[in-house]
């Protein structure tokens, strides 16, 4: 079923996370992080990878300790685009306004209670 934006409720159909964005610019790992996420698009079995299966991708591959790091806090772009695009796909991130969108990702990408307390610390 298709929402009024022509995405099917749940599923990832944007082939490219953060197009806009200049690699050359970046650090080595946050443009392994921005090329990691843009390459998760399909499952091993070539479906369509949901919000939610995209948040475990991302978590796993993205300790706290390199998600919430100095040279990733730097760009705060890469929050708000990340948190969107898993919200926009069913991934279920509670999107307030005017709270930052690192704090959404801390409380609501991972699945261990550790890995959540990590990185809310990590923004303290």
């Amino acid at each position: 079923m298709s929402d009024q934006g022509g995405y099917q409720s749940g599923v990832v159909s944007q082939a490219e996370f953060l197009p806009e964005f200049n690699l050359a610019m970046l650090s080595d790992r946050l443009r392994g992080f921005v090329m990691t996420v843009r390459a998760v698009s399909t499952n091993t079995q070539g479906q369509d990878v949901t919000g939610a299966e995209l948040k475990t991708v991302v978590a796993e591959g993205c300790p706290p300790l390199q998600l919430f790091s100095k040279e990733f806090m730097a760009f705060p772009i890469l929050y708000k685009a990340l948190a969107e695009w898993i919200n926009m796909h069913g991934g279920n991130m509670a999107l307030v306004r005017g709270k930052p969108s690192s704090r959404i990702l801390s409380k609501g990408l991972y699945e261990d209670a550790e890995d959540t307390a990590a990185a809310q610390q990590l923004l303290n």
